[in-house]
C-alpha cells in the first residue's frame, strides 16, 4: 500500500504483506473451530447448530473473505507495479474491464471466434501503456466459443481463458495473416471459423517450422510472414507454455496467450517474497514486443 512518500519497497513492503497474511491466517484459525462446533451441535442441538451456522456464514463473509481479497489484491498490485506497470509505464489495472481492449478489439482481430450469445467476451484487469515506442494494451479475457463433440452434433459452449495483447504499430504493414497454435481451438471450431472468412485461405508453413501451427493468408495472394518473423515466433513458442495465436491486420497486431493469466490469485498459505513479486505474470511480453518491433520495421 502506498505511503505519502510513495510505494513501500524491500523489507518494509514485505513486513506489511506479512502482517496482512497473518490477519488472514488468524481469521482462518478462528473460523475452523466454529465449523467444528456446527458439526457437533448438528447431532445434539440442531436448532442451536442453525444459529451457529449463521454466525459462521457471517464471519466468513464479513471477516475471512474480505481479508483474503485485500491480501491477494495487494500482492497482485505490487507484482504488477514491479513488472508490467514499470515496463509499460502505465497506471494500475482496471479490475472490472479490459481498458482499451474490448469485445470489438477481439472481433476486429478476426483471429478467434466468439459464440452468438450475450457478452461472449469477458475482459478484466486491462492495462495500457507504451513499450519500445509501441502503444501496448493487455488484459485477461474469457472467450465464449462453441464446439461439437461429433460432426453434426449439437453445439456446446466452450470457455477459452487467456491473456490478450494488442499493439498499435507505427505504420500500416500492408499484411493480413493469422498464425495460431492448433491447441487454441478445437479443430472443427477453427475450421468453421476460417471457412467463413472467404478472403483467407489455409497456407503451408516451411517444412519443420512451427509444426503445431496453422497459417491463414489472403486467398487472392498476399505477403506471408517472413522467415525472420517465423523465427521470432519460434523463439516465443520456445519460451512459453501457453498456446499462442497471432493476428496481423495492417497496423494492428493482436496476440492471444491461451491459459496465461495477467492477474493470478496469491495464496496466503505461502509467505510473500520479493522474488515472487518480481516474476512477471506475462513472461512472454519481451518476446512478443520483439515480434512487434520486427514486424513494424519490415518493408
Amino acid at each position: 500500500m502506498p505511503t505519502p512518500n510513495g510505494p513501500l519497497t524491500g523489507e518494509a513492503l514485505l513486513e506489511q504483506l506479512r502482517q496482512e497474511r497473518r490477519a488472514v491466517l488468524v481469521s482462518l484459525v478462528l473460523y475452523v473451530p466454529i465449523i467444528v462446533l456446527v458439526f457437533v451441535l448438528f447431532f445434539v442441538r440442531p436448532l442451536v447448530a442453525l444459529a451457529v451456522t449463521a454466525v459462521a456464514a457471517g464471519f466468513l463473509m464479513l471477516v475471512v473473505r474480505p481479508r483474503m481479497k485485500a491480501y491477494s489484491e495487494h500482492m497482485l498490485q505490487e507484482n504488477l507495479r514491479r513488472t508490467l506497470y514499470a515496463r509499460l509505464n502505465c497506471s494500475p489495472a482496471s479490475e472490472t474491464n479490459g481498458g482499451r481492449i474490448t469485445e470489438q478489439t477481439v472481433r476486429d482481430a478476426r483471429l478467434l471466434p466468439l459464440a452468438d450469445r450475450k457478452d461472449p467476451c469477458m475482459c478484466r484487469h486491462g492495462i495500457a501503456g507504451e513499450a519500445e515506442g509501441i502503444p501496448t494494451a493487455m488484459c485477461d479475457v474469457v472467450l465464449t466459443q462453441t464446439y461439437r463433440k461429433k460432426p453434426g452434433g449439437k453445439p456446446k459452449l466452450l470457455f477459452n481463458p487467456g491473456c490478450w495483447l494488442h499493439f498499435d504499430l507505427p505504420r500500416n504493414t500492408g499484411r493480413d495473416w493469422r498464425l495460431l497454435d492448433k491447441k487454441t481451438l478445437p479443430a472443427d471450431t477453427r475450421a468453421d471459423f476460417y471457412h467463413a472468412q472467404t478472403e483467407l485461405a489455409s497456407a503451408d508453413l516451411p517444412e519443420g517450422v512451427l509444426p503445431r501451427f496453422a497459417l491463414y493468408v489472403p486467398a487472392e495472394g498476399g505477403q506471408r510472414p517472413t522467415n525472420a518473423v517465423l523465427r521470432q515466433v519460434q523463439r516465443l513458442v520456445g519460451e512459453s507454455n501457453a498456446a499462442i495465436a497471432i493476428s496481423l491486420r495492417g497496423d494492428r497486431l493482436d496476440v492471444f496467450l491461451r491459459g496465461r493469466v495477467l492477474a493470478p490469485d496469491f495464496n496466503p498459505a505461502d509467505a510473500p517474497t520479493l522474488e515472487e513479486l518480481d516474476v512477471s505474470p506475462v513472461p512472454e511480453l519481451e518476446q512478443v514486443l520483439r515480434l512487434a518491433k520486427l514486424i513494424a520495421g519490415e518493408d
